[in-house]
């Protein structure tokens, strides 16, 4: 979890480019190595979906957002999901607050507490 645009958002890692089965979440960091170091670049969910579907991955990838994930077996990236990837601008993971799972209530339990608050006693 991170802080990015005002709240706290689900981020999934990426690596290399790596095949991989992504579940859906907010934004995804891209992990490379430059001058032998790690970096990432950030994108949001829509942005990877439309890099995906534009780089022709339509038919050698899966792409199941719909589902809550998706999936991308390739054994060789295809070039244009490459140049993508490794073109995307890197942020500092430093800058970027971040948050331990315990510390963000999710919508359910906010509402939960709501209704709570709501309900007639006795």
């Amino acid at each position: 979890m991170f802080e990015i645009d005002g709240g706290p958002r689900r981020v999934a890692v990426w690596p290399k480019l790596l095949p991989t089965l992504l579940p859906r979440v907010d934004y995804a960091l891209l992990g490379r190595e430059s001058d032998g170091r790690k970096v990432f670049g950030l994108v949001s969910w829509t942005e990877l979906l439309d890099a995906v579907s534009s780089a022709g991955c339509d038919a050698k990838c899966r792409d199941i957002a719909v589902d809550g994930y998706i999936e991308l077996p390739y054994a060789e990236p295809p070039a244009a999901l490459a140049r993508w990837f490794h073109e995307t601008p890197l942020v500092d993971l430093d800058a970027i607050p971040r948050f331990d799972m315990h510390e963000v209530l999710d919508t359910e339990v906010i509402e939960a507490a709501r209704r709570s608050r709501t309900a007639p006693i006795g």
